[in-house]
């Protein structure tokens, strides 16, 4: 036998090694993955008002207003109306707008005029109504301070040209009695 025929043998086993059937592998089943359902409207209402409660508390307005913000981002169109009814509602919170509730009422405007509400358009309304009738006492109330301040002012003004008077009218009374002293 030559060198060869050894290696020829080999080569002859390996090819049929190869070419034998092999057995086939045992199937492993994968569980697909759990994946939890999207939460529901009402999850996600109750999650975002857990969060802005909880930024009120603490004082802090623009915190929360962007949660509802997020919020009304997250959900159709016309979804949303009770976090617009409460942004408007922070917007009334003095602290945020000194006291005036003109963006509050613009902003409750812009959402009854939205075509989309679904939800939440008769408490606008009442909310609009009350604004309003709030907002034209305020009114009332800014004009009688102004015309209280401008009538204290005026009665200032005058007590100072009355005693700017009797100072005058007193020099010259005291001009007078010397005049008369003097021989």
């Amino acid at each position: 036998m030559n060198v060869r025929t050894p290696l020829r043998l080999v080569v002859v086993a390996c090819a049929l090694a190869a070419c034998r059937r092999q057995a086939p592998s045992p199937t492993v089943t994968v569980p697909n993955p759990v994946v939890a359902p999207p939460p529901t409207a009402a999850q996600r209402w109750a999650a975002t008002w857990a969060q802005v409660e909880s930024l009120v508390s603490e004082g802090r307005y623009g915190g929360a207003d962007s949660v509802l913000v997020a919020y009304l981002r997250s959900v159709p169109p016309g979804d949303g109306a009770r976090a617009q009814l409460w942004r408007v509602l922070l917007r009334l919170e003095p602290r945020t707008t000194g006291g005036d509730p003109g963006p509050a009422i613009a902003m409750l405007d812009s959402l009854l005029a939205d075509s989309t509400l679904r939800t939440g358009r008769a408490e606008g309304l009442v909310m609009r109504r009350g604004l309003a009738a709030g907002d034209s006492l305020r009114r009332v109330e800014v004009r009688r301070r102004t015309a209280a301040t401008q009538q204290a002012s005026d009665r200032a003004d005058e007590l100072r040209i009355v005693r700017d008077s009797l100072q005058k009218l007193a020099s010259e009374i005291d001009r007078l009695k010397k005049r008369l002293r003097s021989p």
